[in-house]
């Protein structure tokens, strides 16, 4: 009865977790990738020589000598351990320089990672350019296909759920059973620009997935892809005007304004939808430019300049929206 009261106290460690049991002479770390082998009390002599074994599961996987000079040593052993809970042991025997002894020290690990990578590239159907992470450049109107890579990087066999990706149709491809570790799978689909995608100036798209391991083998890993962007080209100048907006700043531009001195216009700046500034600017001659500083928020937004102006009598405004993504 006494075993399994063991087993199920040591069956706490998860993987990657490091268990310590020492012996009169001896002790042995074990994690999931190494197994440390230590000696101490030995004869203070040269050549002082052991024999380690170390086995995974029931299944010996090394064997080997280790010799060292003096009272203590101390031999680490590079060890790959299986998916799933189990017994790692280690077994060290030893006669020499007159001492003999020996020790037998298992430690119950879960040596389970289930992890996956998934990678989302884009490429404007018809462009023959081929399919990147890089942010590209297109019209309303245009297609943008999408490229998903899947790539099981634990060690345990993962089952796939369905793949999230709200921004796309036509979804193909995918695994056609559980996915091995190293294994990849990929899958296509589509979008196609519309007027309202071009309202920030640009259009992003990310997928999710989530995949569940065997019993016992770790609970379910869940991802979010990179981000891919599509920046749709757009002019922001106007008759008398322009506007050039950054996360951190909006500059106003006037052209073909009375030779005057005195031109006058007043300036709005919204950020998201709220007012944060309202200037009167003055300049001399028909150009003129003035940079308003502002914060945009983390994200995706619109930026709006607004100027309106009754001067040297000359009347005009513009109501200029920004799509900024900070």
């Amino acid at each position: 009865m006494a075993l399994p009261l063991v087993l199920l106290l040591c069956g706490v460690f998860s993987a990657g977790a490091q268990a310590s049991n020492v012996r009169a002479n001896g002790e042995v770390i074990t994690t999931c990738s190494s197994v440390t082998f230590r000696f101490f009390g030995f004869p203070n002599a040269n050549n002082n020589t052991v024999t380690e074994k170390v086995f995974e599961h029931g299944v010996l996987e090394q064997e080997l000598q280790f010799t060292f000079n003096g009272p203590t040593g101390e031999n680490t052993v590079p060890i790959k351990a299986v998916p799933g809970g189990g017994l790692i042991d280690a077994r060290a025997k030893w006669n020499t320089n007159g001492f003999q002894s020996g020790y037998d020290i298992a430690t119950w690990l879960n040596c389970s990672k289930p992890a996956f990578t998934i990678e989302k590239q884009q490429e404007i159907e018809g462009s023959l350019a081929g399919f990147t992470t890089a942010q590209l450049n297109a019209k309303v109107g245009q297609t943008v296909d999408y490229k998903i890579i899947v790539t099981n990087t634990g060690n345990t066999v993962l089952t796939l759920q369905p793949l999230v990706d709200k921004n796309c149709t036509g979804l193909t491809g995918g695994p056609l059973g559980p996915l091995l570790p190293e294994e990849s799978t990929v899958y296509y689909c589509s979008h196609t620009l519309i007027e309202a995608n071009e309202v920030y100036g640009l259009y992003e798209n990310t997928a999710t997935l989530t995949a569940g391991s065997p019993i016992g083998q770790g609970g379910p890993v869940h991802h979010s892809s990179n981000r891919v962007v599509v920046v749709f080209p757009k002019s922001h100048e106007r008759p008398n005007g322009e506007l050039e907006a950054t996360c951190t700043s909006m500059t106003f531009k006037f052209f073909g304004f009375p030779n005057a001195n005195n031109n006058t216009v007043y300036e709005k700046v919204f950020v998201h939808g709220v007012l944060v500034a309202s200037i009167t600017f003055h300049f001399n001659g028909p150009t003129g430019s003035n940079t308003v500083p502002i914060v945009v928020p983390p994200g995706i937004g619109m930026v709006d300049g607004r100027a309106k102006w009754n001067t040297n009598g000359f009347k005009g405004g513009f109501d200029i929206g920004y799509g900024v993504n900070c």
